[in-house]
């Protein structure tokens, strides 16, 4: 097994335990129908880093914002951030950051609808389903890259891994450009 490989199991390791430890997934479930989604998922973890959405087409702002205080006395953060879209009430989001055993966490927890929720589910086990050793090494040797979520994001990484077939570097970078000329 390579580094990268090997420091994704780390990271693994380390979210499975924040978890358990602080029964994030119970508390969401409090607040809706909860899923975490994208590298955890993939099981291709580079950074400290989680996303947790939370399906509910109940979920208002006063039950957004009582989320947001059991996440503070929760996870003790060192800061913690709203971020809203006022064009889609239904999408909220706090982005926690916290400092677990001396290492910076950030964990970002989505309120988002239903629909939304199976949306990503379905995405996510056809993302898995495509997934190979291989793929695997591929898509963590892109995420390690130095414009990794300043260029470009994991959901790029992912569909041209997964989706396209992209297997070098090249290929990839050439891709990517592409791709963003095409928008």
């Amino acid at each position: 097994m390579n580094e990268l490989m090997v420091w994704s199991e780390q990271l693994q390791a380390e979210a499975t335990s924040l978890l358990e430890e602080y029964q994030l997934l119970h508390l969401c479930k409090q607040y809706g129908n909860p899923l975490i989604a994208g590298s955890f998922d993939l099981n291709v973890m580079v950074l400290r880093h989680l996303d947790v959405y939370i399906g509910s087409d109940k979920v208002i702002e006063d039950l957004f914002f009582a989320l947001g205080k059991d996440l503070a006395l929760r996870m003790k953060p060192v800061k913690m951030i709203f971020i809203g879209n006022k064009e889609k009430e239904e999408e909220m989001t706090w982005a926690v950051y916290t400092d677990i055993e001396g290492h910076e966490w950030k964990i970002n927890v989505n309120v988002v609808s239903e629909a939304t929720i199976q949306q990503m589910l379905q995405k996510q086990q056809k993302l898995k389903a495509k997934m190979t050793e291989k793929k695997r090494e591929q898509i963590l040797f892109f995420k390690q890259q130095n414009g990794y979520n300043r260029y470009y994001k994991s959901a790029h990484v992912y569909e041209a891994v997964l989706v396209e077939g992209v297997q070098d570097d090249m290929t990839f970078f050439k891709w990517l450009q592409h791709k963003k000329r095409a928008k």
